[in-house]
């Protein structure tokens, strides 16, 4: 689903049932992403300065039937289980 997802737009879950969202940010030697179901922070990844390089973290989520869901920063894989 990377192809079909975007960082800053919020989804809406409307598949009639929970699901599981697993993505990889990637931030560079300074940034930070964040992970939001209904606006409430679920995940987070922070790169401090003096750290050179692209880092990548990986985590997923769930969420439920009606809910909104979000990320902050890009994401270099994405998918579902629906």
């Amino acid at each position: 689903m990377t192809a079909q997802r975007s960082s800053g737009v919020t989804y809406t879950n409307s598949t009639g049932r929970t699901i599981i969202v697993a993505f990889t940010f990637s931030l560079g030697s300074h940034g930070q992403g964040h992970a939001y179901v209904d606006d409430v922070r679920v995940a987070s990844a922070r790169i401090y300065g003096g750290v050179e390089g692209a880092h990548q973290f990986a985590c997923s989520f769930v969420v439920p039937n009606g809910s909104t869901y979000r990320t902050t920063n890009f994401a270099v894989f994405w998918a579902e289980l629906r």
